[in-house]
């Protein structure tokens, strides 16, 4: 029974083991495998403890992904997160040994997902493949010291999702970069628009001389940034046009070029409540050489923003806003085409004033004045006269020529009133004139019912109306005796009834 007991807890041990070269501390729930002494892979079913905290030490070479020498991991996706300690973080941790090279693969870390905090430390990575971390997934904490970067390609990053958590002891968000050197100086373009939601980036001593205006283009909800000791002597003026959430910015040892256009920084700081953390200090030109950034700034550059940082344009010591300005471009065609609406409307009141007797007599019916009434009953008189000298014509040529020239004689001291005796004769009325023989007869013969030719001539003779060249001349009786023929049949008589005499009488007109 004794022997049994004791063979028991001599197997314990053997028993209950941790993976080839890894320890375990109780007090700091650390595993620690050493690369020096392990046996790839490492199966999550040999730990005795869960793997809440890996440190794998004096790493030289590759974490391998596949046989034949891996993959590095497995079984991970196993560990029961319900039982960490929730007093530390589940990190993972891989230390190079002094400065050695690491070769990283895709899949190297496949089934770590339940890692809050990575960090790699004095390693010389080669590359920084695509989609490397993505494994990882969702990180508080990622950082990477010491040692060197070879490549990094513009989704090194991608599947990282770099974010403060809240169940974290710290919630944190942070990218780390710390003295590693960046071997192309530089960073490939994208490469942290993948990390979204990193709401702090510490960029210090990586050896960049260099940066575009889109680094933090896509990483909106950035609140602190260092960028120190880099040889970086300005940095773009649109470095920070997206980054809205920006309260902390940190450079020290950065060797300033101190010109008005470069140090748009400090009035950008200021204009957007920025904290400002640094040294400041002016490498050229040589002149102002170990100058305060901030003292340069205030000697040379700081000018009193009239417009109060709205777009504007500066003319002596006044603002023309550029809300302003549209409108006064604005303004100058309105006001145009409102004065040129003003001659408008003052010509058309002259014309109108000028012609304002004329348009009366368009619009309304026009009155027989005391000449027209002379002139009508002397036409009536005559042809009074012409019926008794003629008393051997028919009835019914009394009764049209008569009517006829009553007519026309009203006509004629109509159109007489319309055009205004001391108006000139139009271009019409002067071809009227220039016919040798007067139309008034022809039209006469042709309207007067008589088989006598001699009478009809002896007619026209009698109303040549001799009268009228009194008034206006023989060329503008004959041009009015024209135009009233032929418009005589729509004339009526206004001022007249012609009533038809009885059997045996005379017919005449009443008035």
């Amino acid at each position: 029974m004794e022997l049994s007991y004791i063979l028991t807890l001599l197997c314990l041990p053997s028993i209950f083991t941790d993976p080839t070269g890894c320890t375990y501390n109780t007090d700091t729930l650390l595993y620690t495998c050493n690369a020096r002494l392990w046996a790839l892979p490492l199966v999550f079913s040999s730990f005795t403890n869960q793997p809440q905290r890996l440190l794998l030490k004096d790493v030289d070479g590759e974490l391998p992904a596949s046989a034949p020498n891996g993959p590095t991991f497995i079984g991970f996706s196993a560990v029961d997160t319900s039982l960490f300690d929730t007093r530390f973080p589940a990190s993972f941790h891989i230390m190079c040994y002094a400065n050695t090279s690491l070769i990283i693969f895709k899949d190297t870390f496949q089934d770590l997902g339940f890692i809050d905090e990575v960090i790699i430390q004095d390693c010389n990575i080669l590359s920084l493949p695509v989609q490397v971390f993505s494994y990882f997934g969702e990180v508080n904490s990622f950082i990477i010291q010491g040692g060197s970067i070879n490549n990094m390609v513009a989704d090194s990053f991608n599947g990282l999702d770099i974010k403060p958590m809240p169940a974290s002891l710290t919630p944190k968000g942070e990218l780390v970069l710390q003295n590693t050197q960046v071997i192309s100086q530089s960073f490939p373009f994208g490469v942290f628009y993948n990390i979204y939601n990193v709401t702090t980036m510490v960029l210090d001593n990586i050896d960049i001389t260099s940066v575009t205006k889109d680094t933090f283009y896509a990483n909106p909800y950035l609140t602190n940034l260092t960028i120190s000791n880099n040889n970086l002597a300005s940095l773009p003026s649109q470095l920070f046009a997206s980054s809205h959430s920006l309260e902390f910015l940190s450079f020290w040892g950065l060797p300033w070029i101190c010109t008005c256009s470069d140090l748009w920084i400090v009035p950008y700081v200021i204009n957007n409540n920025i904290t400002l953390n640094g040294d400041f200090i002016c490498s050229s030109p040589v002149a102002q050489s170990n100058t305060k950034v901030t003292s340069y700034y205030a000697a040379n550059c700081l000018n009193y923003d009239v417009c109060q940082g709205e777009a504007g344009f500066v003319s002596s010591d006044t603002c023309i806003k550029a809300v302003d300005m549209v409108t006064y471009i604005l303004a100058v065609p309105i006001i145009t085409l409102t004065v040129i609406s003003l001659v408008c409307i003052i010509q058309l009141l002259l014309y109108v004033k000028r012609n304002e007797q004329y348009i009366r007599q368009m619009i309304e019916v026009p009155n027989i004045d005391t000449r027209e009434d002379k002139f009508a009953k002397a036409l009536a008189a005559k042809i009074a006269k012409n019926e008794e000298t003629t008393e051997n014509r028919s009835f019914s040529h009394n009764w049209l020529g008569a009517k006829r020239k009553l007519m026309i004689a009203r006509a004629l001291s109509k159109t007489i009133t319309a055009n205004q005796i001391n108006n000139p004769l139009p271009e019409d009325t002067k071809q009227w004139t220039n016919q040798s023989n007067n139309p008034l007869h022809e039209d006469t013969k042709q309207e007067v019912y008589s088989d006598n030719e001699s009478d009809l001539e002896d007619y026209d003779e009698d109303y040549e109306l001799q009268d009228l060249s009194t008034l206006r001349g023989e060329r503008l009786t004959k041009a009015l005796e024209e135009k009233i023929l032929r418009d005589l049949e729509n004339i009526p008589v206004v001022s007249g009834i012609w009533v038809a005499a009885p059997r045996g009488g005379k017919s005449g007109l009443e008035f």
